[in-house]
């Protein structure tokens, strides 16, 4: 497969329509309008809707599902090509479920530049129901989720647990700090995201889900509406900690939801030498138990 047709796909996308990512290019419309087809033919798929006069790029079910693939093919291309210079180096990919980028990142990252520059550290952020499968594709080497997978090829270990707290705007009618009971939380007021099975069941035990001012997918998109003084959502502390550096409050709750588990999975039949290295240091980071090397 010719990758720089791949690489014209991607700009396409990126670009939204074949005329900026024939002018980036340097070639004409015809002429990338052709790459395309040959890799469309490739495929044996149809990658683009193709109207006349239509500006904007529209994607096929298959572009759309063709977009991560190529992503990662590019990715591969490129780490390749860099193994002349770094002979040495190992590559390593996680994925990660948002809530736990603070937690782990930036203290192993620090611990990898000093003791194992030799590793290539790739960091992917999925929700668990996308982690799981690219684990068990071997897409990624790592992968951090809020429930443990069960695969006779993957090991799940418990990384850390941790409480769940009220998130409130920063103008909000509650003092931050003091614990809030849930019949002190208007339905109505109420933002929702879901993070594992128990905790849907305890939510579910205080308010109604149907009755709430939204649910969301992301805490990202949380912020944007949590907006009004009355409004509230609950989360594990590492995304309150995360929402308190865009100026967020929160509170611990008086009825306890479940600790919040998260887990660190990988194969267990791996050989690549920096996964123990990167999980033995996770570990380490809420264990006093493990040491790292």
């Amino acid at each position: 497969m010719d990758l720089e047709n791949v690489q014209i796909f991607l700009d396409v996308v990126k670009s939204g329509s074949i005329p900026s990512a024939a002018s980036y290019h340097y070639i004409s419309q015809p002429a990338l309008g052709k790459r395309l087809l040959c890799l469309e033919k490739e495929l044996g798929t149809e990658l683009l809707q193709r109207k006349k006069g239509q500006a904007q790029v529209k994607l096929t079910p298959a572009g759309k599902a063709f977009i991560d693939i190529a992503e990662r093919m590019m990715l591969l291309y490129q780490q390749a090509m860099a193994i002349r210079k770094t002979e040495n180096r190992i590559y390593l990919t996680a994925g990660c479920i948002r809530s736990a980028h603070l937690e782990v990142f930036p203290p192993l990252l620090t611990y990898l530049k000093a003791n194992h520059p030799d590793i290539c550290l790739t960091i992917e952020d999925h929700h668990t129901s996308e982690i799981i499968p690219l684990l068990e594709k071997h897409r990624i080497d790592i992968g951090i989720t809020q429930i443990p997978v069960f695969s006779q090829e993957i090991l799940s270990e418990l990384l850390y647990e941790e409480p769940y707290l009220v998130i409130l705007p920063p103008d909000s009618v509650f003092a931050p700090d003091i614990p809030l009971s849930p019949n002190e939380l208007s339905v109505s007021h109420g933002i929702f995201q879901s993070f594992d099975s128990e905790f849907q069941n305890w939510f579910e035990q205080n308010w109604s889900i149907p009755e709430l001012k939204m649910r969301v997918t992301t805490s990202a998109t949380a912020e944007l509406y949590l907006n009004e003084p009355e409004d509230w959502m609950v989360a594990p502390a590492a995304v309150a900690k995360e929402m308190a550096r865009s100026g967020f409050l929160s509170a611990p709750l008086k009825a306890t939801p479940p600790l919040h588990r998260v887990y660190i999975n990988y194969s267990k039949f791996s050989e690549n030498a920096a996964v123990q290295i990167f999980t033995k240091y996770a570990k380490s980071l809420f264990s006093p138990e493990e040491q790292a090397e």
